[in-house]
Parts: C-alpha cells; structure tokens; sequence
C-alpha cells in the first residue's frame, strides 16, 4: 500500500470511530432518560398509591 492511500485509510478509520462514538453516546443517554423516566413513572405510581 503506498502511503496516500495509508493516509487515507487512517483518516476514514478515525472519522467511523468518532462517528461511531458519538452514536453510542446518544444512544446510551437516550437509555438512560428511558430508565430515569420509567423510575419517576413508578415512584409517581407509588405515591398515588400510598394516597388512597
């Protein structure tokens, strides 16, 4: 392999990785404000019910 395609082989490498950094970022808050959302529907659920 002769060295611009090296070079270009290594910039496409590090922009899928960032790439693929910033998907799993916004996936893992997006499953985290899934869980968190849940917790406050069941603490909620849990006061209404201590309520009646």
């Amino acid at each position: 392999m002769n060295e611009p395609q090296y070079t270009m082989l290594k910039s496409s490498l590090k922009e899928y990785n960032t790439l693929t950094s910033a998907i799993s970022t916004a996936l893992i808050k997006s499953f985290l404000s899934q869980i968190a959302c849940r917790l406050r529907i069941a603490a909620l659920s849990q006061a209404a019910n201590m309520l009646r």
